[in-house]
């Protein structure tokens, strides 16, 4: 009965001791948040007093600061920064260009290696302006996209997949065959009496000649397409 007695009064004492340290934190707590609260009434009251006294000045009180710019500030200046942004004001548009710029050089790569050498001796050689002006277009689609016409990411899209698509078919045994059938086709004269005698070429193989088959822009908000092929001449 005593060990009882002694353990009931151990825990009487802890709980006790316990009750203390929950009142004491509790204290503590309320004065932490009665200073915090204390201070942002004074921050407050500070702002609200320095607001009125700065409205209720005079303009004519306030004195100019005089600004002065150091040998040091002028060196410190971003040329190239300077340079871009004068640049992109300049022309708006110059990410787009650049882009048609970059595709007109890969695809009139794509065309050299891979369908220029197939070309008979007579047929006509493109320059490379002409090429870019026939298949890149890149004053129409510049215009079209100033005037709101055709969509940037869109015709971009358009242009990477045909690049990816003239890659791979370029590759393609069926289209080095027919490009090798046309190198080798022989032409022979024939001639037809129209209204005058003239003279034409028609080559004895069904792909006749070497030519780039393009469209133009269309006005559905999108530039179509253009691609290098053989065409049967008729």
């Amino acid at each position: 009965m005593e060990e009882t007695d002694a353990q009931k009064g151990k825990r009487k004492d802890l709980a006790a001791l316990l009750d203390r340290m929950e009142n004491t934190y509790l204290a503590l707590l309320r004065a932490g948040a009665l200073v915090v609260a204390t201070l942002l009434l004074i921050y407050a009251a500070w702002l609200t007093v320095s607001g009125i006294y700065k409205s209720s000045r005079d303009a004519g009180s306030v004195k100019e600061a005089v600004a002065t710019v150091s040998a040091e500030d002028v060196t410190k200046v971003d040329l190239e920064a300077a340079k871009k942004e004068q640049a992109a004001k300049a022309d708006p548009l110059k990410v787009e260009r650049e882009f048609y710029q970059s595709f007109g050089k890969r695809y009139l790569a794509l065309y050299r290696s891979h369908f220029e050498n197939y070309q008979q001796p007579d047929d006509p050689k493109a320059s490379d302006g002409d090429f870019l002006s026939r298949f890149v277009m890149l004053d129409g689609r510049m215009k079209a996209l100033s005037e709101g016409n055709i969509k940037f990411t869109s015709d971009k899209a358009d242009l990477e997949d045909l690049l990816k698509t003239m890659t791979a078919a370029a590759d393609l045994k069926v289209t080095k065959d027919r490009l090798q059938a046309y190198r080798n086709a022989k032409k022979v004269v024939v001639t037809r009496q129209v209204s005058d005698s003239r003279v034409y070429c028609r080559a004895n193989s069904r792909l006749s000649f070497f030519s780039w088959s393009s469209s133009s822009m269309a006005s559905s908000s999108r530039a179509s397409s253009s691609s290098f092929s053989s065409s049967e001449f008729s």
